[in-house]
């Protein structure tokens, strides 16, 4: 792996390319797998926590949509 990629960081929580599983990136901006897992679980606990709204549902649908398609690459 070259230098320039190895300096590479999650923008959500600042973890280095070499200290996370996956880092996704999207326009200017990258993404780490444990970032992922805690929007995930924001979204689960939400759910159990209020009621869902119609926010939620889309809100929910924009995430998974958009993280799927860092995670196909």
């Amino acid at each position: 792996m070259n230098y320039q990629k190895s300096m590479l960081s999650c923008s959500f929580c600042g973890s280095r390319r070499n200290d996370v599983r996956n880092l996704m990136d999207g326009p200017s901006i990258y993404i780490c797998d444990g970032c992922v897992d805690q929007c995930f679980q924001k979204i689960e606990s939400e759910k159990r926590h209020n009621d869902l709204t119609p926010f939620l549902v889309v809100q929910e649908q924009f995430t998974e949509n958009f993280l799927a398609g860092f995670l196909k690459k």
